[in-house]
């Protein structure tokens, strides 16, 4: 058996390395690809621990934001929106809490995930390499993706990748995308201030600042065909 002694070092080494983990979580800043590449779900929403507390409130749920601090973010699957995947550095304490069957059997920790009616189920596939702005809430689908970041309490900065392949003839045409794109004046009844557009091969990628907060989320997120969103000037 183990000695007292042996119990409390144990556990103080397993303070001290979550405590680090946790640290060196809060300090590091995600990248667009690396959120791709962590993720669980081949097609996903990701929501950034720092938004969080501000969604959960915006819905009428007020949880303290340290009670985030193991939390670096939740990983929404598109195709089942009832599983979900906390990443956290305390995982494997919850996986220890499974082994002595004291979670309900809907919570499975796995490799750096807490999952909620779900397990792993797969990566995405890249377009290609793409240079996207990480947001606070990333929406990575087989026809589209989409990061939204806040600032302030009233711009959002929103960013879109669609593919031509799925777009009409018409509006294949890279000259028809710039105009329409130029010329947004909002979308879903919320105001763009500046939006530009790149044609890259054969994906097009969208860029907006509009006047919008944590408030217009639900509308900001059901963008999706931005083309045949828009109301022009």
């Amino acid at each position: 058996m183990l000695k007292l002694s042996n119990i409390r070092y144990l556990l103080t080494a397993l303070i001290l390395f979550t405590f680090v983990q946790g640290i060196n979580l809060v300090s590091a800043e995600e990248s667009f690809n690396k959120i791709v590449e962590d993720s669980p779900y081949p097609e996903f929403i990701y929501i950034d621990k720092k938004l969080l507390p501000k969604i959960l409130k915006n819905y009428g749920v007020d949880i303290p934001p340290f009670l985030f601090f193991f939390v670096d973010g939740i990983y929404i699957n598109i195709e089942n929106p009832e599983e979900k995947a906390v990443r956290t550095p305390i995982w494997f304490l919850v996986k220890i809490v499974k082994f002595l069957n004291l979670l309900d059997e809907n919570i499975n920790p796995e490799e750096g995930f807490i999952f909620i009616n779900s397990k792993y189920v797969g990566k995405p596939e890249y377009y290609i390499n793409m240079e996207v702005s990480p947001g606070d809430i990333v929406i990575y689908s087989k026809e589209f993706v989409k990061s939204i970041k806040f600032e302030g309490e009233d711009t959002a900065y929103v960013s879109i990748v669609v593919k031509k392949e799925g777009l009409t003839d018409t509006m294949r045409d890279e000259y028809i995308i710039r105009k329409m794109i130029e010329n947004i004046d909002n979308i879903k009844g919320v105001k763009v201030r500046e939006s530009n557009v790149q044609v890259e091969g054969e994906l097009v990628f969208i860029d907006m600042i509009m006047d919008a907060n944590i408030s217009d989320i639900d509308k900001l997120t059901s963008i999706i065909n931005v083309l045949g969103d828009v109301n022009k000037k």
